[in-house]
């Protein structure tokens, strides 16, 4: 089973996802904006959401990340809970 490494930052509005997507193609640091902007746990760690197997994540997420290349910044995406910037920082091959 292929596994991938990835982090993200929930947001509750998108128009704030709008506007950290933007600073983040501007050069600004995903894990600085994770750390002061995300309203998940993950932040603490900068977004970081580790190594898993797709069936570990809510499917609109799970979809998304497979279809992201490696290093490219995606979103927003919307969950159930809220809007996200994704980005797959790994993946490993079945």
């Amino acid at each position: 089973m292929a596994t991938q490494r990835a982090r993200h930052i929930q947001l509750s509005s998108y128009v704030d996802c709008e506007r950290l997507k933007k600073l983040l193609e501007e050069g600004a640091d995903f894990v600085e904006l994770a750390a002061i902007y995300s309203q998940c746990s993950t932040a603490t760690q900068g977004g970081e959401l580790g190594c898993f197997s797709a069936s570990f994540l809510p499917q609109v997420i799970a979809t998304a990340l497979a279809a992201a290349p490696v290093g490219e910044l995606i979103g927003p995406v919307e969950s159930p809970w809220g809007y996200h910037l994704l980005e797959v920082t790994e993946r490993t091959p079945p």
